[in-house]
C-alpha cells in the first residue's frame, strides 16, 4: 500500500492523456479510501498473536455488562467468566454472577476517578466498576479488582453486552439452550437478557439465569465459525457504537487497541456534548427508560457561548404487576427509576446555574467540571436536570473567520438519548460552511439524532 501511494504520488497528472489522468485520480482515491482499513488491518495483525497466547498463556476477565442499570461505560457488570488463551486456542471458565464475589479491598485509582467514584463503591466492587464513562479507566479498575483479591492476574478486559448479542447471533446463528423456553435470537436476545431475566422476585434465581444464558451465548459464539462478512459487520458496528470494549493491562497492546478503536476510550474535545447516565434503583425499571438531552447554546461575537442543557428521563415502565427485581416490590415505589445524570462540560466552563431533580453538585474528572445530578421518575413520569454554563467555544481561523465545533458523545445504551442541538450565531453572521449533518437557517444551527456513535458537528461563519 505504501510502495503504490509513493508511486502514484510521482505521477503528474497534468501531463496525461484525460483518460489516464482520471485513471490516476481515480486510483489515489481508492487507495486513500482503504488506507485506514488496511492500517488497522495491520494493527490487528500486529496485536492478534501475542493478544491470543502465541508467546505464552494469556487469560482475559470475561465480563457481561447489563444496561438495564446504566452506568458510564455500559451498565452494571452482571456476570464475568475467564477466558484463557494458549496458542490461539480460547477456553471459556464458568459464567458466574459478580455480585458473590462481594466486596474486596479497596485498589488506587486517579485522585478525580477516587473521589467521584469511591461513593458508588467502584474501588471495592468488582460489579461497580463501569462507572468511569472511559473503559480505559473501568477496564483496569476491573483488572487491579481481581487481582486484590486474591485472583490469578488477568492480562485484560473484554466487555460486552446484550446490544453486542444481538449483532453476534446475526453472524453465528440461534442460540438454544435448557434455560430459556426459545431460541435466542438477534429479533430477542436483548430483551430476555435486559428484561426477562429480572421478571421474578427471586435474586439469585435471576443471578444465576443471567450467568448461565450468558454462557451459553459465548460457548456458540467460541464453537461455530460465523459467516465471516457478517461477523466483521457485529465487530465493527459494536466497537464504534462500544458494546464490545477490550482493555489490555499490557500498555503497547492497549496503545494499539486505541488505535483499532476498541478501547471503550472517550474522545478528547475542546467542546464534548456528553451526558452520562448511573442507574439508582435497585430495580432493573431502567429497561423503560427513555433519555431525552436538549443543548441550547448562544454565541456571542467574542466566541463564548451562553449553554442550556436539559437532561428528561422518561419512565414507560407499566404501574402494576407482580413482584419482580425488574420494577420491584407493589407500592407507591413499584417501577419507578432512578438516575444520576453527569454532564460533562468544556476544560474552562463556568457552571451559572444547576436545578431539577433532588442532587445538584459541580465535580471535576479527569481536569474538566461535572454537573451532577439525580432524577426520578415513576412510571409514565418524568424529571429534568438543567444546566446553564458560559464557556469559550469559537475558534478563530487563519482566513479570520469563525468555527463553532460541538462534539456528541454518547454512551452505549439500550436505547440511545434523543439529542436535540440549536446553537443561535452572532447577530449578522454570514455562514460560510457547515457539518453536512446540520442545518442552518436564519442564523441557527440545528441538528436532532439518536447518536450511538460519536458525531462531529460544525458550523464556520464570518
Amino acid at each position: 500500500m505504501g510502495r503504490a501511494r509513493a508511486a502514484l504520488a510521482a505521477v503528474d497528472p497534468d501531463g496525461l492523456a484525460g483518460p489516464l489522468a482520471s485513471a490516476v485520480a481515480e486510483a489515489r482515491a481508492e487507495l486513500d479510501r482503504r488506507a485506514p482499513t488496511l492500517e488497522r488491518a495491520a494493527d490487528a495483525a500486529e496485536l492478534l498473536p501475542a493478544f491470543l497466547g502465541a508467546e505464552g498463556p494469556r487469560r482475559y476477565l470475561l465480563v457481561a455488562q447489563n444496561l438495564s442499570d446504566p452506568r458510564g461505560s455500559g451498565g452494571h457488570v452482571g456476570s464475568h467468566a475467564v477466558l484463557t488463551a494458549e496458542g490461539g486456542r480460547l477456553e471459556l471458565g464458568p459464567m458466574a454472577a459478580t455480585v458473590e464475589l462481594g466486596r474486596g479491598p479497596a485498589v488506587e485509582a486517579p485522585p478525580d476517578v477516587a473521589q467521584r467514584y469511591r461513593r458508588f463503591g467502584s474501588l471495592e466492587w468488582l460489579m461497580a466498576a463501569t462507572y468511569p464513562p472511559d473503559f480505559r479507566t473501568a477496564g483496569r479498575l476491573l483488572v487491579d479488582l481481581w487481582a486484590a483479591r486474591g485472583e490469578e492476574p488477568v492480562d485484560g478486559v473484554i466487555s460486552v453486552d446484550a446490544v453486542w448479542m444481538a449483532y453476534l447471533l446475526e453472524a453465528i446463528g440461534p442460540v438454544e439452550t435448557p434455560a430459556w423456553p426459545e431460541p435466542l435470537t438477534p429479533a430477542n436476545v436483548v430483551e430476555v437478557l435486559a428484561r426477562g431475566t429480572f421478571e421474578t422476585g427471586d435474586a439469585d434465581a435471576s443471578n444465576a439465569l443471567q450467568a448461565t444464558l450468558a454462557e451459553a451465548l459465548w460457548r456458540a459464539a467460541l464453537e461455530r465459525t460465523p459467516e465471516l462478512r457478517a461477523f466483521g459487520e457485529a465487530l465493527g458496528r459494536a466497537t464504534a457504537e462500544r458494546h464490545l470494549q477490550v482493555y489490555s493491562a499490557h500498555p503497547e497492546e492497549e496503545a494499539v487497541l486505541e488505535e483499532l478503536g476498541v478501547a471503550g476510550a472517550v474522545p478528547e474535545t475542546d467542546h464534548p456534548l456528553q451526558v452520562v447516565w448511573d442507574g439508582a434503583s435497585d430495580n432493573r425499571a431502567g429497561y423503560f427508560a427513555e433519555r431525552e438531552v436538549a443543548y441550547r447554546a448562544v454565541l456571542s461575537p467574542d466566541g463564548w457561548a451562553e449553554v442550556e442543557l436539559a437532561a428528561t428521563l422518561r419512565n414507560g415502565a407499566p404501574s402494576s404487576g407482580p413482584p419482580s427485581i425488574l420494577l420491584g416490590a407493589p407500592g407507591p415505589r413499584f417501577g419507578w427509576f432512578a438516575a444520576y445524570v453527569n454532564v460533562h462540560l468544556p476544560p474552562g466552563a463556568r457552571v451559572l446555574d444547576l436545578r431539577g431533580g433532588s442532587l445538584a453538585l459541580e465535580e471535576r474528572e479527569d481536569g474538566r467540571p461535572v454537573a451532577m445530578g439525580l432524577v426520578e421518575a415513576g412510571p409514565g413520569g418524568s424529571q429534568t436536570f438543567r444546566v446553564r454554563y458560559r464557556a469559550q467555544a469559537v475558534e478563530e481561523l487563519p482566513d479570520g473567520s469563525r468555527r463553532f465545533v460541538l462534539d456528541v458523545l454518547p454512551q452505549p445504551a439500550l436505547r440511545p438519548d434523543l439529542v436535540s442541538v440549536e446553537v443561535e450565531l452572532p447577530a449578522g453572521a454570514d455562514v460560510l460552511a457547515a457539518s453536512p449533518e446540520v442545518r442552518v437557517e436564519a442564523g441557527v444551527m440545528t441538528w436532532e439524532g439518536n447518536p450511538t456513535t460519536p458525531r462531529h458537528l460544525w458550523v464556520r461563519y464570518r
